[in-house]
């Protein structure tokens, strides 16, 4: 009994965080290929005209 409340309780605190962690990494992932590749578009912008 006690064992499935600790398992109940654990899969309610990671099924809490676990989205926001996602979010967070997504959410650094975005800003570092903006910072490594935001020059990619200047370039494109440039090469066109």
């Amino acid at each position: 009994m006690a064992k499935t409340k600790i398992a109940l309780f654990l899969i309610a605190l990671l099924s809490f965080y676990y989205p926001s962690f996602l979010r967070a990494e997504a959410k650094k992932e975005t800003e570092f290929y903006a910072l490594e590749f935001g020059r990619a578009e200047d370039w494109g912008v440039l090469q066109e005209t």
